[in-house]
């Protein structure tokens, strides 16, 4: 991390580094993983703001994670590979644990906020993730 970045915050490497595995993985919690951190009631997902070289932030918990719009999308593949499951999910290093009902509310959020990314990029003439 950046000497100006919060604890709490990840972002983007300036370079790529074996992603998106790297970057994000989604792995099914086995029952010696340590009980969820993440809830349905702190995931939320939000498009950035020009200011900010990532598309997307999630947080999760107290961990804000900063993601590029196709990151964020892999990182939706890889959820919905697992339908459901309870998950270890791991950004950009920082692991976080997640129930089933939780796993698909971030899913659910991700989709959501990519479908709207997905539109702004299309309108400007980019293509979508």
């Amino acid at each position: 991390m950046s000497e100006n970045t919060a604890p709490n915050e990840t972002h983007e490497p300036d370079y790529p580094v074996n992603w998106p595995h790297g970057h994000v993985s989604v792995e099914r919690a086995i029952r010696s993983d340590p009980d969820p951190d993440v809830l349905t009631s702190n995931v939320a997902v939000s498009i950035t703001d020009s200011s900010k070289d990532e598309c997307l932030s999630i947080d999760l918990g107290e961990t804000r994670h900063f993601l590029h719009s196709t990151t964020a999308r892999e990182l939706s593949n890889m959820l919905l590979a697992l339908n459901g499951l309870p998950v270890r999910v791991t950004i950009h290093g920082v692991e976080h644990w997640a129930g089933g009902a939780a796993a698909r509310a971030l899913n659910k959020e991700l989709l959501t906020k990519i479908t709207e990314w997905n539109r702004t990029a299309v309108s400007a003439g980019m293509p979508p993730v």
